[in-house]
């Protein structure tokens, strides 16, 4: 048994470096190389010895799915070479994978055109996701015009991220693109689906065409509202806006520092007491520690 069980990993050495050679490119290989063949039996519990059965004898979507399971594990050199298979054969969720992979989301390894490359096979398969990574590729290099046409495509299938890029597109490439009404429209779209940088954008062109001593009740109330909803995102300049506006119309005194206590907490400060009385203080004391910790930016935290 010792002997057949030594065979076994033999052979799986073999196809290991073998695959390896087929799929990857030499940067590749040493990186993968990172992660022993050996390695792949340490990862494989009872419940995905069956998905790893399926992904040896070449089944895509269970390849993915060990990809995947790798991933979740830490197990980065071995998942790309499971998800590299599995984009291989098809499986356009891995092709967005390997995409990502390519713009180093999850590796060492940088390749535009690699990226480039599956992004579109994905987008091609129909991926929203692969959509909106080559309207970013386009736009990184300042292609705005194919980077419009994919994130359009993306955010007609729902992407909420490409509502947004392609709204800011629109709004600020200072190309022959320049349109605010077609921006307005697909920042009020990423918006309505919770999407805090559009609420955000949305506000700030709001907050630009009228001086806020002289906007109409609904108008400050659209903007709390805006504010609010990005600022228990953790954006945290609609945090910072938020307490501005509420200090600045003397709307809601109490909440004014809560949202100020926030934001100082992010910046390790402390503010003002100023203009508060003592029922305001009673208020203020349980509901700026709630908030501190519920919408503190955490260290890892979205940045915007």
């Amino acid at each position: 048994m010792k002997y057949l069980a030594k065979l076994g990993l033999l052979v799986a050495t073999f196809i290991f470096g073998f695959y390896c050679h087929i799929f990857f490119s030499a940067p590749e290989i040493e990186y993968v190389q990172q992660a022993e063949p050996l390695t792949l039996s340490q990862h494989k519990p009872e419940q995905t010895k069956e998905i790893y059965k399926s992904a040896l004898a070449g089944n895509a979507q269970a390849q993915y799915d060990l990809g995947q399971h790798l991933l979740l594990i830490d197990a980065k050199p071995a998942a790309y070479l499971w998800l590299k298979r599995a984009a291989h054969q098809g499986v356009v969720a891995a092709q967005v994978e390997m995409s990502h992979y390519y713009l180093k989301r999850y590796s060492n390894v940088s390749d535009q055109e690699n990226a480039m490359h599956w992004a579109e096979l994905a987008a091609m398969n129909g991926s929203s996701e692969g959509m909106y990574l080559l309207g970013q590729l386009f736009l990184d290099k300042a292609q705005f015009s194919l980077a419009a046409d994919w994130f359009k495509q993306s955010a007609e299938s729902g992407n909420v991220d490409a509502m947004y890029q392609l709204a800011q597109i629109f709004r600020y490439c200072e190309c022959q693109l320049m349109d605010d009404a077609i921006a307005a429209h697909w920042f009020n779209q990423a918006a309505r689906n919770g999407h805090a940088p559009a609420m955000m954008a949305i506000a700030t062109i709001v907050a630009e065409q009228s001086d806020i001593d002289f906007m109409m009740p609904n108008e400050v109330d659209e903007l709390q509202f805006l504010y609010t909803t990005a600022a228990k995102q953790w954006h945290p300049k609609a945090q910072q806006a938020l307490a501005d506006l509420l200090s600045d119309t003397d709307h809601d005194p109490v909440m004014a520092y809560v949202w100020q206590s926030v934001v100082q907490q992010n910046s390790q400060n402390t503010p003002e007491l100023s203009g508060i009385n003592m029922n305001q203080l009673q208020r203020i004391l349980p509901l700026t520690e709630r908030y501190i910790e519920q919408y503190t930016v955490p260290d890892n935290g979205a940045t915007f």
